[in-house]
């Protein structure tokens, strides 16, 4: 522990100028609450005896240029007193305060310490007759997360915070609500600060399942996006901002579908209809919510399936299909437009409804990508043999 010597000496020697200036008064436990908001404090969950803490203060207010607002103030509950102090920041913003017999800031019967304005990664030591343990201050806020208790090995000392006596029931009834224990191995002299708080498991995001918002982490309304995939080798891939080939003959077993999906992110759905809109340069095409598609007077080759699409097993929401087909007219040989892509948008209609989080009518996801003609494909035929036919046979052989 030669280690925690120099530290404890660095920081008795720094802590000087933090006691003469720091402000000491005497106040009601009551009011610590008050002075050290639970969403501002950070707490040694053992605090016994002699040590201290380092940590770095939080920034001031730049807009309204209160240093006052970083100040870093401790309050020590030690038995019937309770007492707040200002710890002095050096230059860098950090902030190193010991608690001693000198500064009368030891608490032999245990105690209390929190921390205003102390940015999360501060820690602190307790010293023992050998050595010292260090422990992470811990934001107030996860006091009430779930607790383990340390195991038992034997060979050790477990001292909950506050250290009971037996024969104080109250101080039993403290010790087993304890957050920290303190453990030393009698024989090395070894001491550290188990923490009995157990981090809490993160929320799990709310993935369209039919339940209560609470339950689960919600998304935002600009979380819902339209995705554009063609299947390549049994997977889906993107072609969203690409250029895709139509059909080269207008076969219906050559046509192609762009798959369209909604999908978000941590959403609750209480049931959603979306309805989509495909338009090819600017010409709306395919259905409308009511019912089967109508093509009078819209391009042709590519079109939409349903208005209100397909519930997708694999998002939880909605696909539609917009079908890739041959444009017998533009796409003819001597067309001039048939090299010319044209955009396919796929938007949503009207407001999201049905689902938390919504978007309101216009604010929805949309999507696109371009359609072309296939290549030309160059004649083989005639061509061919005439050239053949102007070449006469070689009337100079040079073998049999």
């Amino acid at each position: 522990m030669k280690l925690m010597k120099h530290i404890t000496i660095a920081l008795v020697l720094s802590v000087i100028p933090a006691m003469a200036f720091g402000q000491v008064g005497a106040i009601d436990p009551a009011m610590v609450e008050v002075m050290c908001p639970a969403h501002e404090c950070h707490t040694a969950t053992y605090f016994v005896g002699s040590g201290g803490f380092v940590g770095m203060a939080t920034e001031d207010n730049e807009a309204t240029k209160d240093t006052d607002e970083s100040e870093v103030a401790f309050i020590v509950s030690c038995g019937n007193v309770t007492t707040r102090m200002v710890a002095e920041k050096d230059d860098m913003g950090v902030v190193r305060q010991v608690f001693s017999e000198e500064n009368g800031l030891a608490c032999a019967a245990g105690g209390e310490i929190n921390i205003h304005r102390l940015m999360p990664g501060g820690w602190y030591w307790i010293n023992d007759d050998m050595n010292s343990a260090v422990g992470s201050l811990i934001p107030k806020t996860v006091l009430k997360n779930a607790q383990v208790k340390p195991f038992d090995p034997g060979g050790v000392t477990l001292s909950p915070n506050p250290k009971p006596d037996e024969e104080d029931a109250v101080a039993v009834a403290a010790a087993a609500a304890a957050t920290a224990t303190f453990v030393k191995h009698e024989a090395s002299g070894r001491v550290g600060i188990l923490q009995h708080i157990l981090p809490v498991p993160p929320v799990a995001g709310c993935k369209g399942q039919a339940a209560a918002a609470s339950s689960c982490v919600l998304g935002a309304a600009s979380d819902w996006g339209l995705t554009a995939t063609v299947p390549v080798k049994g997977k889906p891939v993107s072609v969203a901002g690409t250029t895709i080939k139509r059909p080269a003959t207008a076969d219906e077993d050559d046509m192609f579908d762009v798959t369209v999906t909604l999908v978000g992110s941590n959403f609750v759905l209480i049931g959603m209809s979306p309805v989509a809109e495909a338009s090819l340069d600017g010409a709306v095409v395919g259905s409308t919510p009511a019912g089967a598609p109508t093509f009078a007077g819209a391009p042709t080759g590519v079109t939409l399936g349903t208005a209100a699409g397909t519930a997708d097993a694999m998002t939880g929401v909605r696909s539609w299909a917009v079908s890739i087909g041959l444009d017998g007219t533009r796409c003819m040989d001597n067309n001039a437009d048939r090299a010319v892509s044209q955009a396919v948008v796929v938007s949503l209609k009207g407001a999201l409804d049905g689902a938390i989080p919504a978007f309101a009518a216009g604010k929805g996801p949309r999507t696109s990508f371009s359609v072309t003609c296939a290549d030309i494909v160059p004649a083989t035929g005639g061509l061919a043999q005439q050239g053949q036919e102007l070449v006469p046979d070689n009337p100079f052989p040079i073998s049999e």
